[in-house]
C-alpha cells in the first residue's frame, strides 16, 4: 500500500490524491486490517483444536520448511 499512495502522491497514476478522502481511506484501512488480525488470530489458535495438530510456536515459526 505504501508503494501505491507514493505513486499516487507523486501523480504516477490516474488516482486522483485529491479525490481520496485520507479519512475514509484510513477508515477502511483500519476495518479490513483489524478483520485481518482477527482471522488470522483466531485460525492460529482454533486449527489445534479443530485438528488436533500441534501448531508451529517459537523458533519453529521462523523456518518455512519442516
Amino acid at each position: 500500500m505504501m508503494v501505491l499512495w507514493s505513486f499516487v502522491f507523486t501523480g504516477y497514476t490516474y488516482i486522483d490524491a485529491q479525490v481520496l478522502n485520507p479519512l475514509y481511506w484510513h477508515g477502511h484501512e483500519m476495518i479490513h486490517g483489524y478483520a485481518l488480525a482477527v482471522v488470522a488470530g483466531f485460525l492460529l489458535s482454533a486449527v489445534k483444536t479443530w485438528t488436533g495438530v500441534m501448531m508451529p510456536h517459537g523458533y519453529k515459526l521462523l523456518s518455512t520448511s519442516r
